[in-house]
């Protein structure tokens, strides 16, 4: 089992673009939960969480809809990875609500958005540094800073301390009206990017 949090201190940020700039939201709490099997994989799908967002214009909620990130090491250079947004409930995208203005930005699945950095830290940890470009967003809501429907890019980045442990089970959890499998862990494992 593979679980991660944002680093100490620092927050994970989400940034829209508006017009030919980004406006950025923050979240305190970012985390991933996910399973895999063996000692070596090419890729890992993981269900993400974000908390404690803001923007300029008050909170903002993330719900993910059931999507998860999976990434992915194959055809990229040692030690990066590219990260595809999957598996979302049928009909359904992540959503990002600013509550003030009243608008959502609606993230679909897409794939190949580039790129995480993996570092290796002493006690079997690993770093994963988020600089994510070149995602897909519509705007949906009539106070969006641009038109509904309006099409444009956000960036996500942040730095995620990894951790590896010995699967214990799992306990089904409902979220936001969404239903999940939350991991049991048991025994750390260590845990090495290539």
């Amino acid at each position: 089992m593979i679980t991660g949090h944002n680093e100490s201190k620092q927050n994970f940020v989400f940034g829209v673009q508006i017009g030919e700039g980004f406006s950025t939201m923050s979240c305190s709490s970012a985390s991933i939960e996910g399973t895999t099997e063996g000692q070596a994989v090419d890729d890992i799908t993981v269900t993400p969480a974000f908390a404690g967002c803001t923007y300029a214009f008050g909170t903002v909620q993330i719900i993910m809809n059931g999507c998860k990130f999976t990434f992915t090491g194959e055809g990229t250079p040692a030690g990066t990875f590219n990260l595809d947004i999957v598996g979302c409930t049928t009909g359904k995208q992540i959503e990002v609500k600013v509550s003030l203005l009243e608008c959502t930005f609606l993230v679909p699945e897409q794939e190949e958005l580039a790129h995480v950095v993996g570092k290796n830290l002493a006690g079997g940890q690993v770093t994963m540094e988020m600089t994510l470009s070149e995602i897909f967003t519509v705007q949906k809501g009539i106070f969006c800073p641009n038109d509904p429907g309006h099409e444009s890019h956000a960036v996500l980045g942040g730095n995620m301390l990894v951790n590896a442990y010995k699967d214990a089970g799992a306990k089904e959890v409902t979220v936001n009206e969404h239903k999940f499998s939350e991991f049991l862990c048991d025994q750390v494992l260590s845990l090495k990017v290539t």
